[in-house]
C-alpha cells in the first residue's frame, strides 16, 4: 500500500537526527520534495528549461524614465 511504500522510504531518514530535521522541516513549510545534493543542478535546469522565454521587445526597454 502507498502507507507501507511511504513508511520504507522516511524510516531510514529519520534514523540519523539530521536527516530527520530537514524531513520534519520539508514536511511544516509543505515542500514537494526533497532533492538528493547531487540531482540539484539537474533539477534546477530542469525548472529553468520548463519557463517559457519571454516574447520578443518591439520597442525600447524604458520608453519613458522618471528622474525625480
Amino acid at each position: 500500500s502507498r502507507a507501507r511504500i511511504y513508511e520504507s522510504l522516511t524510516n531510514p531518514l529519520y534514523e540519523c537526527h539530521w536527516r530527520g530535521k530537514a524531513v520534519s522541516a520539508g514536511a511544516a513549510f509543505a515542500f514537494d520534495d526533497i532533492i538528493d545534493p547531487a540531482d540539484t543542478r539537474r533539477c534546477i535546469v530542469r525548472t529553468l528549461s520548463s519557463v517559457p522565454r519571454p516574447r520578443k521587445r518591439s520597442g525600447k526597454k524604458r520608453p519613458f524614465v522618471d528622474t525625480w
